[in-house]
């Protein structure tokens, strides 16, 4: 499976985000891991960066704002556009989350975390066969 050019790690956890960056690269899943703590600095990187990333891994909930806020502002800023993926993270995922996600074509995934890189590298070659 070749690797993916970057990932981006949108989760207010430093330590999920340490632990999840250092295994997306030790398993070679992703030649850039980008990490940001709020819905703010994911969606400025995606718009400032030259290449937007293939993947964006969320977690539901960021601070005082949730996976659907930032999901709602990549529409609007018509990043949906864009080939990125987007992978839902949380500790619990209710039926009204799963409904909710269905109505953003971007995310591909919700899952429960802690995301096994197994599972991980299984989606990243399901998005890659898509292309």
């Amino acid at each position: 499976m070749k690797n993916m050019e970057t990932v981006l790690l949108v989760d207010d956890d430093a330590v999920s985000n340490f632990l999840m960056q250092e295994l997306i690269k030790e398993q070679g899943l992703a030649q850039k891991v980008v990490s940001k703590k709020t819905v703010t600095d994911g969606l400025h990187y995606l718009t400032s960066c030259s290449t937007p990333p293939e993947l964006v891994l969320l977690d539901l909930y960021i601070e005082d704002e949730t996976a659907f806020d930032f999901l709602r502002l990549f529409k609007e800023l018509r990043l949906d556009d864009t080939q990125t993926k987007i992978v839902i993270l949380s500790g619990y995922l209710s039926d009204e989350d799963r409904k909710k996600a269905k109505a953003y074509p971007s995310v591909v995934e919700l899952q429960i975390k802690p995301l096994e890189m197994e599972k991980l590298a299984t989606i990243i070659a399901g998005i890659q066969s898509n292309k």
